[in-house]
């Protein structure tokens, strides 16, 4: 395959390793992944006699084919690749908010891990972990799984985030903090860059060994539940997790400003600060960027503004999560994973209260209906001709 890095390069530039595969098929996906993960020895060297873990992208139950979460094959391609080393492997995440086998079960994790006789690991006990590196935080509670693993295998889904743009490497370890305490974060970091600060923090104390990332059929729009599946036709894989990460956004056509946790990293010194400082080997990025790849609604441009200035310019410039009636079918999960307790059960359908919204989109995420929807902000709706009538509190009633 054609080489589009320097050789010459200093180890010094991390590297990522680009292979094309168009499908999931099995043969073909096997054989894409071990060339990626045979392309960094030290990792499986590291690997031998050593306990595990995977953690794959679990956000919640759904059919492969939506591109929601890391697509079963590539989980059995890795589990394949890391079994000739490994002494015990265990595949583990913490879901939003549904059950953790129900989500396995649903995302097809559970019949691979069956068929290979690999462990699930429900991530139902937590420890307290220090990090004083960190920027943003310096303790984490994080699953014991986790925290008991000699090597982590990080396996994320390329997809859109509608609070962090994109989700991949860097994002997909914040499962391994409970669902509860998911939420506590976004209380305590309502904005986003603090926010994203956060997950650089998360992951560098993780320190994944390797990322294999499924690139093949990623997400566009409104993800990361509800968005349009989006052929990419990549497997991306790097001992880095900010390299990787800045590569898929790239290829996405995101500039790395534009990508808070990117901006997060670099703001902290983590990882390469742009592309020119990544070794890669494969196809050039400019041969496989996704053409009139369709971004998330925006929320940005007020998260630097003073708290209560933040809140009233995020009613007018964000994007305003919406219940559509003939959607909702007032299960109330949305109400139960709102970190502001902004959302409660009114006449037919749920109802979010615009004064209490912190924008962190946990509703639009996890309602497994898509009864939630993000609609531009109130200045973009002005500007557009499509300001509600006076009166009216919002579409759901």
């Amino acid at each position: 395959m054609r080489t589009t890095a320097d050789e010459h390069a200093g180890s010094d530039r991390p590297l990522v390793v680009i292979r094309p595969c168009d499908d999931y098929d099995r043969d073909r996906l096997c054989a894409a992944v071990r060339e990626g993960m045979n392309r960094f020895p030290d990792v499986l060297d590291r690997m031998k006699g050593a306990r595990v873990l995977l953690k794959p992208n679990m956000v919640g139950s759904a059919d492969p084919s939506r591109a929601v979460t890391t697509h079963p094959e590539v989980l059995r391609a890795v589990i394949e690749v890391v079994s000739g080393y490994a002494s015990e492997i265990v595949v583990g995440d913490s879901p939003g908010y549904e059950p953790f086998l129900h989500v396995a079960e649903r995302s097809g994790v559970a019949a691979v891990c069956r068929e290979t006789g690999v462990r699930l690991g429900s991530f139902e006990d937590y420890v307290d972990l220090q990090f004083t590196a960190g920027r943003v935080c310096r303790k984490f509670t994080v699953a014991k799984e986790v925290a008991e693993a000699d090597v982590i295998i990080n396996l994320p889904k390329l997809k859109t985030h509608t609070l962090t743009v994109m989700t991949g490497a860097v994002k997909n370890m914040f499962g391994c903090v409970s669902g509860l305490r998911k939420a506590q974060f976004h209380v305590r970091m309502q904005d986003v860059q603090s926010f994203a600060g956060m997950l650089v923090d998360l992951c560098g104390l993780l320190a994944p060994a390797l990322n294999v990332m499924d690139a093949i059929v990623g997400m566009e729009g409104d993800g990361p539940r509800h968005g349009d599946p989006r052929q990419i036709g990549l497997v991306l894989v790097s001992a880095d997790a900010f390299a990787v990460d800045l590569v898929a956004s790239s290829i996405l056509g995101f500039r790395p400003d534009e990508v808070p946790t990117i901006a997060a990293a670099r703001r902290a010194g983590v990882g390469p600060m742009d592309a020119s400082n990544v070794r890669l080997e494969g196809p050039g990025i400019a041969s496989v960027v996704v053409r009139d790849f369709r971004r998330p609604r925006p929320r940005r441009g007020f998260d630097s503004l003073p708290g209560p200035i933040r809140r009233l310019s995020a009613r007018v410039l964000a994007a305003q999560p919406v219940v559509v009636p003939s959607l909702c079918r007032r299960c109330s999960i949305c109400a139960d994973v709102c970190p502001a307790r902004a959302v409660r059960a009114g006449t037919g359908v749920m109802c979010i209260d615009r004064l209490k919204c912190i924008h962190c989109y946990c509703c639009q995420e996890m309602c497994p209906h898509g009864a939630i929807v993000l609609r531009k902000g109130m200045l973009a709706r002005i500007m557009e001709g499509r300001l509600l009538t006076p009166g009216r509190r919002n579409d759901e009633g």
